[in-house]
């Protein structure tokens, strides 16, 4: 019997044969596993010997080994021993060739001294400047603590004791040398005295010397101009340029050629410093001489007697004009030179290299490298998203900012000299008299505005054109006075002339001539009477009073507009060229908004006009009307065939539209008005037949038509598209006639499901300007069409 538990197994047997037969088979497994015991155990000790027979031989090998070591070890501290007293020796020996070296270099600076010595007192006694200047730079170039040590020694003290009385002596003689060549007018002699300085050491006395000839030149120059232009010269004879305004460009020029001419050289000896301190010294001069003409100018112009003229609203603006001119002359040269010589100096600046950013050393970049690779660095982990600033020492980091420092230093010494001052009020003077040129001019305009001429192309009046030739020529002044600010000043007043003065005068003529509409409704005949779109009317003695009709006013209306737009774009362009930087661009085009602003407001104020216009003529085509409300699309084959009776309607409609609505008004109204009256024509007469057509008219049904009178229903309005298209001039109207030409394609189709081919999906480039429920009524007009087809149309 067998049992099981478990894992476990019990086995009960119950005879002996079953006990023998289990008692043999546990006999036999214990022999296998005794058999497989022995040999587990024979592996075992072969491996373990075979192992200690290694270990015994690494023994002997390690004794070896450790004898060399000792060995190498005593070679090694007998070699350090050994280079100990070699470089002991080596260190001795160097500091014997130093001292070989410093004595050898004593020898031959005692030798230089007294060369240095000799040579300048041989100098001085034959009045050679220059050889004594040599030797006394020879002397300067020894540094302080060589000097000291020479000063202290016995050998060396008479030398450099002569030295220094000698320099005393030359720099005494260089001034008396200076005092005769700045007086005089050689330009070479004073640079020769200069580089005498230089070598002395008196750097600094010497380009002072320098810059007070240059100043002295450019006083002498412009004395002379002065002279010349303004005191010895006739009043009366005509010049090129305003006296004064030449005087000052000829200063600008003489002084420009002044620090063109010695640039080079100034650099060469005094460095870029030298550059920065002559270009101060000349516009130092430069102030005392241009404020002393601008004065001169303020004067003779009698500008402070304008400005109280002005203040009264009496001062005459011809007048004004030559003034406007003469000061954007004087700024806009002004401005030029003030470019000319910050450019230059910041240049100068650019190329010197103290002002270059320095670089990082080569000790710093190597102990940036060990620090990223050392471990602490390894460890102390960047967090993900942010930038390892490298630890530098603040005096080496890049000093970018220098150079913009220096440069901005001579912006603001430019910034606050006198010459500026002047300009400026030059400047505050220069846009309160162009404001009031600016609208005295305008209110003149209207004051004598008249009607265009018959033998003049134009169709304005003349306070139109004349305003904007005003207008124009005050901005094109004040581009050309190279000041942003005052450009922008100038702006703002022409947008506030624009939209008061003009604007108001351009609703004034319309208020004033629109009764005449009234006439042009009710007024009787076959064709339009222009008379009363032209003529003013009534007639009146005051001269604010329309000289015209209405037709020119909203003439002048449009045309204002589009002077507006026009005036933007030369100004924007012109401005644009004057002043290069974008965010110049930006202030301009932000004062410029106002002109848009302004045309935006003349535009609706025309389109107003011209609807009051339109709705006048219109009430003319009672004609029209009739024809359209008459016309039959019921036609058989002999009526269809029949092409003059079939269009008489559409003749009529057009003969009629064309006389009463249009007739020769064309020849007195500008492009764009005219094609604003021909679109709302347009637009009247598609609402008028559209009307008709679906019987949305009170009191009138729907028109009906059969497949003849559809194809009658195509040509019509074909033909009334092409003749309003004819007409206008530089629009389009066919999109007028879209609802037309829709509905006309709708009683074409053969059936009203070959609508499905056009709709939706299918309707590829077409816009659908009609509604599903239009769509159906067009379908309608069909005698032949089934109602329950059209009814059923998913759309």
């Amino acid at each position: 019997m067998v049992a099981e538990n478990g894992e476990n197994r019990v086995v009960v047997l119950e005879d002996d044969q079953d006990v023998e037969a289990a008692l043999s088979s546990t006999l036999q497994a214990e022999r296998e596993l005794e058999k497989e015991l022995e040999s587990m155990l024979t592996i075992v000790s072969e491996s373990s010997r075979s192992r200690i027979e290694k270990f015994e031989e690494l023994a002997i090998k390690a004794h070896g080994i450790d004898k060399e070591a000792k060995e190498l070890k005593d070679l090694v501290s007998g070699a350090r021993r050994l280079s100990d007293k070699v470089s002991s020796r080596v260190r001795e020996l160097d500091e014997h060739y130093r001292r070989c070296e410093e004595a050898l270099t004593r020898v031959e600076d005692i030798i230089a001294l007294r060369g240095c010595a000799e040579g300048v007192r041989a100098a001085l006694a034959a009045s050679d400047l220059v050889k004594a200047s040599e030797h006394v730079a020879r002397y300067l170039e020894f540094g302080e603590r060589t000097k000291a040590e020479l000063d202290s020694e016995s050998g060396s003290f008479a030398s450099v004791t002569h030295v220094k009385e000698s320099i005393a002596d030359l720099t005494v003689a260089i001034q008396r040398k200076a005092d005769l060549a700045v007086e005089g007018d050689s330009l070479e002699e004073v640079l020769g005295v200069a580089k005498l300085f230089v070598l002395v050491g008196k750097s600094e006395e010497g380009l002072s010397r320098f810059c007070d000839f240059l100043k002295s030149a450019i006083h002498k120059e412009s004395a002379e101009d002065v002279r010349l232009l303004l005191i010895e010269t006739d009043p009366e004879e005509p010049t090129r340029d305003e006296p004064h305004v030449t005087c000052l460009t000829r200063l600008y020029e003489s002084v420009a050629a002044y620090f063109d001419e010695v640039e080079e050289t100034t650099s060469q000896l005094f460095g870029s410093q030298g550059i920065v301190s002559l270009a101060k010294h000349l516009q130092n001069q430069c102030d005392t001489e241009a404020t002393r003409i601008i004065s001169r100018y303020t004067q003779e112009r009698r500008l402070d007697e304008v400005m109280g003229l002005i203040s009264q609203r009496s001062a005459d603006a011809r007048v004004l004009d030559p003034i406007l001119d003469e000061k954007a002359i004087i700024s806009q040269r002004s401005m030029r030179y003030f470019d000319f010589l910050s450019g230059r100096v910041y240049s100068v600046l650019e190329q010197d290299e103290a002002y270059a950013p320095r670089e990082t050393t080569d000790a710093i970049k190597q102990q940036e490298i060990e620090t990223m690779l050392s471990p602490k660095s390894a460890r102390t982990s960047t967090p993900k998203g942010s930038i390892r600033t490298p630890s530098v020492p603040t005096s080496a980091r890049p000093e970018i900012s220098r150079l913009e420092a220096a440069e901005l230093e001579f912006a603001t010494f430019l910034q606050d000299c006198a010459l500026r001052k002047s300009l400026e009020e030059i400047t505050t003077r220069y846009i309160s008299i162009e404001a009031y040129f600016m609208q005295e001019n305008i209110l003149k305009a209207i004051r004598i505005d008249d009607p265009p001429t018959q033998s003049s192309s134009g169709r304005t009046s003349t306070a139109v054109d004349d305003i904007f030739f005003v207008l124009q020529k005050c901005i094109r002044r004040a581009v050309s006075y190279a000041n942003l600010l005052t450009l922008c000043a100038v702006i703002n007043y022409v947008n506030l002339a624009i939209g008061v003065e003009l604007l108001d005068f351009i609703k004034r003529r319309l208020k004033e001539t629109e009764a005449v509409l009234e006439n042009v409704s009710s007024s009787k005949g076959d064709r339009l009477n222009t008379r009363f779109l032209v003529e003013p009317p009534s007639k009146h003695s005051d001269d604010r009073q329309s000289r015209y009709g209405y037709a020119v006013a909203l003439n002048n209306a449009y045309q204002s507009s589009e002077y507006s737009i026009r005036l933007r774009g030369e100004v924007e362009k012109k401005a644009n060229q004057a002043f290069p930087n974008p965010g110049d661009h930006a202030q301009i085009n932000a004062v410029l908004a106002q002109l848009s602003e302004s045309s935006r407001v003349f535009a609706m104020t025309a389109e107003q006009g011209l609807d009051q216009l339109a709705t006048a003529v219109t009430s003319r085509l009672s004609a029209a009307t009739s024809a359209v409300s008459g016309v039959s699309y019921l036609l058989g084959e002999a009526e269809y065939q029949d092409q003059e009776r079939c269009e008489r309607f559409m003749n009529v409609f057009l003969q009629t539209v064309e006389n009463q609505a249009m007739s020769d008004l064309e020849r007195f109204l500008i492009d764009s008005v005219w094609d604003g009256l021909i679109r709302r024509l347009a637009e009247w007469s598609a609402k008028t037949i559209e009307l008709a057509l679906m019987g949305t008219t009170a009191g009138t049904s729907p028109k009906r038509l059969n497949a003849l009178g559809a194809l009658q229903l195509d040509r019509d309005i074909r033909s009334l598209s092409t003749f309003f298209a004819t007409n206008s001039k530089r629009g389009t109207v066919r999109d007028i006639f879209a609802r037309l030409s829709q509905i006309s394609m709708l009683v074409n189709f053969e059936n009203p499901s070959e609508v499905y081919d056009l709709w939706g999906a299918n309707a590829g480039g077409m816009t659908w300007r009609l509604t599903p429920t239009e769509v159906r009524k067009g379908l309608s007009l069909r005698v032949d069409f089934s109602a329950d087809a059209i009814k059923n149309l998913r759309l």
